[in-house]
């Protein structure tokens, strides 16, 4: 275990010391303000609808200061960071060849996988926290708590939110592992990216044809949405109104398949 320990922190250090983890903290951490910034606007004013201020529909309060926050952060913003850190942890140093340096040593090539996936899901955590903690600190500041009567009183709290950010950690390691997996088949940073980019537009698209048979009355299409992977990697949506307990078991049971075929892919894998 102590050995196992020593391998995470070495890794952690390595993943805190490239610039993609830089940036991904910073950008963590900015989204509040720049999320602070755009209420402040549209209170004073902005477009309107059917001639009312777009403002007039928006709850001034930290709740939704972190709750815009978390969006705007996984509207691909983070998530692409953790692939690009991922793809460079794995794809880039098969590259470079400094994974052989790590392999010669007597350590399963299973354990080499699980430090990896570990440093980069303390990465999303570390990203998380940040995020979370700037966006109640300018909240509050600005904005304060809610509370009835400027908002229902079913209106979701800190809490529910901090359940939200909860959930995005576990969505962020599907991701992780899902990355993992794609740059081992692929050993390539770039087109380890592409192949994601691509695979998760066609899977939007692919969701909206379902979300469009659903509402025309297919309920076989309506039955299969929750399955989907994206909506699994978005299963943190439902913080707010109720989570889908399917989008769950996608994301675990996928998560654990993919996790093994990463491991079963890094074993068979000639690293020179």
């Amino acid at each position: 275990m102590n050995h196992f320990l020593w391998m995470v922190s070495a890794e952690v250090r390595k993943v805190f010391s490239r610039l993609i983890a830089v940036l991904a903290v910073l950008a963590a951490a900015s989204i509040p303000l720049g999320v602070t910034l755009l209420m402040y606007q549209l209170r004073d004013g902005g477009p309107t609808v059917n001639g009312a201020p777009v403002g007039n529909f928006i709850t001034y309060s930290a709740v939704e200061v972190g709750s815009w926050t978390l969006n705007v952060r996984n509207f691909l913003v983070l998530p692409l960071f953790l692939a690009l850190s991922t793809a460079t942890a794995v794809a880039g140093e098969l590259g470079d060849r400094t994974l052989r340096e790590v392999l010669v040593r007597p350590v399963g090539r299973a354990t080499v996988l699980a430090v990896r996936v570990v440093a980069l899901s303390l990465l999303s955590l570390v990203s998380l926290v940040v995020s979370f903690a700037v966006a109640m600190a300018i909240g509050l500041a600005a904005f304060g708590l809610p509370a009835p009567p400027v908002v229902p009183e079913d209106y979701p709290g800190v809490l529910p939110l901090l359940g939200g950010y909860a959930a995005t950690f576990l969505c962020d390691v599907g991701v992780i592992v899902l990355v993992t997996l794609v740059s081992l088949l692929i050993r390539s940073v770039g087109l380890s990216l592409v192949v994601l980019v691509l695979g998760w537009g066609a899977d939007f698209l692919f969701r909206k044809v379902l979300g469009a048979l659903a509402s025309f009355g297919v309920e076989s299409a309506a039955g299969l949405l929750p399955w989907t992977v994206g909506n699994a990697l978005g299963a943190w949506e439902g913080w707010a109104t109720g989570y889908e307990w399917p989008r769950f078991l996608v994301l675990l049971v996928g998560t654990v398949v993919v996790g093994a075929l990463a491991v079963l892919r890094f074993r068979r894998l000639d690293v020179p």
